[in-house]
């Protein structure tokens, strides 16, 4: 048995016709990922009460009906303008 590590493997050369070699068993080790900060894709945050009623009340505006759908696009976005705000900073 070979461990191939990070290995590119090519049969084109292998002749199975001859009847010398009746079955082969390739297993290659890749190297792991790195791991991230998250576990999960899609992990449930947990935001407080208050905030979570003035989230509501600025979605439930007329002017905001119709350009936030729910709590969480909205969340998502003023969390990503506010990163993207902040790597200005830096």
């Amino acid at each position: 048995m070979v461990k191939a590590i990070g290995a590119k493997l090519n049969f084109e050369d292998l002749n199975l016709k001859d009847g010398e070699i009746d079955r082969i068993s390739v297993r290659a080790i890749f190297p792991k990922k790195k791991k991230t900060v998250r576990k999960e894709r899609n992990a449930a945050v947990k935001i407080d009460s208050e905030l979570l009623i003035e989230v509501e009340r600025f979605i439930a505006r007329s002017e905001n009906r119709f350009r936030y759908l729910n709590r969480k696009q909205f969340v998502d976005l003023a969390v990503a303008e506010f990163l993207r705000a902040e790597k200005m900073v830096e």
